[in-house]
């Protein structure tokens, strides 16, 4: 091979090997000094660690020993998914981990899994780590943090979580019977995701937000419950004038909610997420939430879309669905996509055909929306796991 060969040729070479592929990437680390720094950068750029009892590879251990027998690694990190632990080996680990990371301030995206692990039970393990985990979340390269499965933790976590522009929370809770104490760090969030319901370990989040209102949250994930409290209200009026897209999941939701939406004078595209069961019925609060959505309340919006979340019959013959009403009228959206979304990753044995189901749900959504241009059919691609949706 050439040793003049261009960089940016050899750049492009190693980015059409798929990040997968850690066997190419090695091998092409060890061709020649201009293939090693890429490669690397490639390898390396992604980690996911594990603590002990989790029996997954790598664990924490073995990322704080190849940091530490080879420290220019951890400069290639952008993006690591760490998981947190009360057992004291696995903390010590985390935290030469993260001091690291601080160190080069080069990380982008931070997923922090707590797998239900108590955050004072973690700090008594190991008093220093609290730090070294808010050093990593105050990082001025994170763009992107997503908090999960952490129980007991102290309320400015949410506060400083929100100075980041693109958050998620999934199953973060403060101690039970803590008062809620406003954090200092003002709010800058453009993107957030709450997956848990606002009467459950949402409540925190809403409080954080409603102390230092966002000036520029654009985009909103919510998980909608039925509630009376209507905390969900309040936190759609306050990002009213700046919201452009919105992400509804009415998982929990029974009835209407009793509140009608603000005027989203922004608001571009709305997404609902619906769940249907195996017997292909529509949820009774379709209807009523897309009412939601007005001229008055929308007067800008370009794309509804509804994302109709199905659990396949297979091997049962599929059900036709079950439409009682139209929902032509009254929609000021231009365009409505209907997207069909498998629930399940695994087929079984022998592949799984689909076609019956995609088929019928076409039908439906012509008897749905009968006589409403700009109306479009899709099924969405494989979903994998909640962590790899995430930004």
């Amino acid at each position: 091979m050439p040793s003049d060969l261009p960089q940016e040729i050899i750049n492009t070479i190693i980015g059409h090997i798929p990040t997968s592929d850690a066997s190419t990437l090695k091998a092409s680390a060890a061709v020649c000094s201009s293939f090693h720094d890429p490669s690397r950068r490639k390898l390396f750029n992604t980690l996911r660690l594990y603590r002990a009892r989790s029996l997954q590879r790598p664990t924490l251990e073995e990322g704080a020993e190849l940091f530490d027998s080879s420290p220019s690694i951890s400069a290639y990190v952008r993006d690591v998914v760490l998981e947190v632990s009360d057992a004291t080996e696995d903390c010590v680990a985390l935290e030469k981990i993260l001091n690291r990371l601080v160190a080069d301030g080069l990380l982008e995206r931070l997923v922090i899994n707590g797998r239900g692990a108590r955050w004072n039970i973690v700090a008594k393990a190991l008093p220093t780590l609290p730090e070294a985990l808010f050093a990593a979340m105050n990082l001025s390269s994170l763009t992107r943090l997503h908090l999960m499965h952490l129980r007991n933790v102290p309320s400015n976590l949410f506060s400083t979580a929100l100075g980041l522009p693109i958050v998620s929370f999934h199953q973060v809770s403060l101690r039970r019977n803590t008062a809620f104490v406003p954090g200092e760090t003002p709010s800058r969030v453009g993107h957030l995701i709450i997956a848990d319901s606002v009467t459950d370990s949402a409540t925190p989040i809403l409080q954080s937000l409603f102390s230092s209102p966002p000036p520029s949250l654009k985009r909103l994930e919510v998980r909608l419950a039925q509630a009376e409290d209507n905390y969900e209200k309040r936190l759609l009026k306050m990002c009213s004038d700046t919201l452009e897209e919105l992400v509804i999941n009415t998982g929990e939701l029974t009835r209407q909610p009793s509140y009608l939406f603000p005027t989203f004078s922004h608001l571009h595209t709305l997404n609902i997420k619906l769940f249907v069961n195996r017997h292909r019925k529509l949820p009774d609060l379709l209807l009523p939430t897309i009412s939601l959505c007005t001229l008055n309340s929308c007067p800008v919006l370009q794309t509804l879309i509804l994302r109709f979340i199905v659990e396949p019959r297979f091997p049962k013959a599929e059900k036709a669905w079950t439409i009682t009403e139209s929902a032509s009228g009254g929609i000021p959206a231009r365009a409505i996509r209907c997207v069909l979304v498998l629930r399940d990753i695994a087929a079984g044995p022998e592949p799984r055909d689909d076609s019956e189901l995609y088929e019928k749900f076409e039908t439906a959504m012509e008897e749905l929306f009968v006589g409403r241009e700009g109306v479009s059919c899709e099924l969405a691609p494989p979903q994998g796991f909640y962590l790899d949706q995430l930004p």
